[in-house]
């Protein structure tokens, strides 16, 4: 048994409410929506399709404790025969619960208050036409949940919050042993479509490589946290450790994440918009990366959600891009955009002939130019196809316009907001470490004295 604590076991089988404990234990596994949350009798699952799920757990009161059953394997009882059967696996089970109990007693409080309001998730549980998963997907593993805390730095409260709480998972293919992380792809129906790969085995030279499965459909479909009730904001990011990191570092209530994995073309923004618009949310952030593909892709967003703005032409050195006057557009703001611009290419100018150039040096591609078109009313732009000028008029659009959403850009410091986290954490780390060894080094030199 354990070294550190002995623990009443009778006492934690009569206080421990197994609903709260196999949900802290199990973060994928939650309260079927057959049943709900306060109910004294529930069916805990992980997936509301039977034909994938990895258990399910009846959940109920009986005479002062909760009990549980698998229907998976016909075992059940009280808290103690739960880890026995379902948590140590083969280790030590009398250790194994007594060390259950030193975790999970600090935080029992805390979980029992918290899941009195705690929105059940409505995964997406229906496979779409055409793909084919091959495997199974698991709760997560420790190996994956290791990755998750330990390369990608995220917390354990990220992770198991109701946003996120069961959106990563570990996935192993048909006749193979090793696993890997497996993220689903949507469509606008909530068909699954697509799986996402991350492999999180560190000796393996495919370590942190991300690839799809065969039948994936990666052009359409996208990946998101758990639908929740009472959504206010949805949140675009490239992947889900941006988002998670995003979530970490903001704490923002009330919204749900978006990731298009990596596919930043026009049909992933039309079908992203598109499931955005059925859920009737008028609140959009982007939070792409802080690159030239993210800010493109902003850009790209713009142009579908507001009329008044076109990108018709694109290539390696130049955007072209149409401002259509009317109603909607504020003239004030585009007389500012257009004013930044033009005292951008002046900054330009003047720094060539700094260093003694000239201004023969420069191509209009290098410029920001643009034409109004009296007879048509509008305004064409020629944008060089560069970061800093594709930000600055992103930033500029989102006030230009009268449009029917809600939209704000976030950008990381660095290049993507999971970049951010593991600066962050790595730095206080680091402070952490120099105060350790200041104090260590103050506490010999009085031992010295």
């Amino acid at each position: 048994m354990s070294d550190k604590k002995y623990y009443d076991w009778d006492a934690a089988s009569k206080n421990i409410d197994l609903r709260d404990y196999i949900t802290y234990r199990f973060p994928n596994f939650y309260i079927s929506q057959r049943h709900p949350v306060t109910s004294k009798s529930v069916e805990l699952v992980d997936n509301d399709d039977p034909s994938l799920r990895t258990n399910k757990y009846g959940v109920f009161f009986k005479n002062g404790v909760w009990l549980y059953n698998s229907r998976y394997t016909d075992k059940g009882g009280d808290f103690v025969q739960f880890v026995k059967n379902e948590v140590a696996r083969g280790r030590d089970w009398e250790k194994v619960i007594n060390e259950e109990l030193e975790k999970y007693y600090p935080v029992q409080y805390e979980l029992r208050e918290k899941n009195k309001h705690f929105p059940t998730p409505i995964p997406s549980n229906r496979i779409g036409v055409g793909f084919q998963l091959n495997g199974k997907l698991y709760s997560l593993f420790k190996g994956s949940l290791e990755y998750i805390t330990e390369f990608r730095k995220l917390s354990l409260n990220t992770i198991n919050s109701p946003v996120f709480k069961d959106v990563a998972k570990s996935y192993i293919a048909q006749g193979k042993k090793s696993y890997c992380i497996g993220i689903p792809l949507i469509n606008t129906k909530e068909e699954m479509v697509g799986l996402n790969r991350i492999f999180t085995y560190k000796e393996s030279t495919l370590f942190n490589e991300k690839r799809f499965l065969s039948t994936s459909d990666n052009t359409y479909g996208f990946s998101k946290s758990n639908t929740l009730k009472n959504t206010e904001k949805f949140i675009l990011c490239e992947g889900i450790w941006d988002g998670m990191a995003h979530y970490e570092l903001n704490q923002p209530k009330n919204v749900e994440y978006i990731f298009s994995n990596g596919e930043l073309g026009k049909d992933k923004a039309i079908e992203i918009l598109k499931y955005i618009e059925q859920r009737g949310v008028k609140n959009i952030e982007f939070a792409n990366d802080n690159d030239l593909r993210g800010n493109i892709f902003d850009l790209l967003l713009l142009n579908l959600l507001i009329p008044n703005l076109k990108l018709k032409a694109s290539s390696k050195e130049v955007l072209t891009i149409s401002i259509i006057a009317g109603e909607s557009v504020f003239s004030s703001k585009v007389e500012e955009m257009l004013n930044h611009f033009l005292s951008k290419n002046n900054d330009l100018v003047n720094t060539i002939k700094a260093n003694n150039g000239n201004e023969t040096m420069l191509s209009q591609n290098d410029l920001f130019i643009f034409n109004k078109k009296n007879e048509s009313n509008e305004i064409e732009i020629s944008l060089p196809n560069r970061k800093d000028y594709i930000s600055d008029f992103n930033n500029f659009a989102i006030h230009m316009f009268s449009y029917p959403n809600e939209i704000s850009i976030s950008k990381a410091e660095s290049k993507d907001f999971n970049d951010d986290l593991k600066t962050i954490k790595t730095a206080n780390l680091k402070t952490d470490l120099e105060i350790s060894v200041e104090k260590t080094t103050d506490n010999q030199n009085q031992i010295n004295r």
